[in-house]
């Protein structure tokens, strides 16, 4: 029996030449998250403390500024969008110059926000601040981010990379979109409402959930080895 890792998903599995009967000892369990101290959290003072508007709509990105998270594509879709605000909560991975000169371009320093990072406490207060989560992002592993922002109860916009297939998959308030025209479709979209069913969606990655497979698993093989 074997324990796929967690960048392996149920749409890869359908892609693998995989010879007669592995599929049959493979187990995949995916990543989890603290479901439950995501979702109890509140608003606060966090747009006060970080400067941002007080009452226009926000749309909120966490991750490193990578190249690979071509947060340049999603200044580009909040071109597209009026009265909307982007606040982008991460450290810079050598990409936030070029993230600054898109800003520049398109004029977009006053709805733009370059947090840098910020304390887990604070970005939890972000998610319940903000009204939909974007990304652009062009790989993952897995996405736990998209986890944590949708059991904040916000509606997510992704490419079709890490987990957002299987959420997707799940009925969750999830849109996918490729493109900066694509995404601020998707925004306008899913900036009205949040994303009510998220939160039990995520909760089926909480931790105890996640732990109760494995639990599970080893209790199978272990009888399989006593018969």
């Amino acid at each position: 029996m074997g324990v796929l890792p967690d960048g392996v998903h149920r749409r890869d599995l359908r892609d693998l030449n995989l010879a007669d009967g592995i599929g049959d000892h493979l187990v995949r369990i995916p990543n989890g998250v603290d479901a439950g101290w995501w979702a109890n959290g509140e608003a606060g003072d966090v747009r006060e403390r970080y400067e941002l508007p007080a009452e226009a709509d926000l749309a909120v990105f966490a991750g490193g500024l990578w190249e690979h998270k071509d947060v340049v594509t999603l200044v580009d879709a909040l071109a597209e969008l009026e009265d909307i605000h982007l606040a982008l909560a991460g450290g810079d991975q050598g990409h936030r110059g070029a993230i600054e000169e898109r800003i520049r371009e398109h004029g977009l320093g006053d709805r733009v926000h370059l947090l840098g990072r910020i304390p887990r406490e604070d970005l939890r207060s972000l998610y319940h601040a903000a009204d939909v989560f974007a990304s652009a992002s062009t790989n993952e592993g897995f996405g736990l981010v998209y986890l944590e922002a949708m059991a904040c109860g916000l509606p997510v916009v992704a490419r079709e990379v890490g987990v957002i297939p299987e959420l997707v998959d799940a009925g969750a308030q999830v849109l996918v979109a490729d493109d900066a025209e694509g995404l601020a479709r998707s925004i306008e979209t899913l900036r009205a409402g949040h994303g009510e069913e998220n939160p039990s969606i995520a909760d089926r990655y909480d931790w105890e959930r996640i732990v109760g497979r494995f639990e599970q698993l080893y209790a199978d093989v272990a009888g399989e080895a006593r018969r």
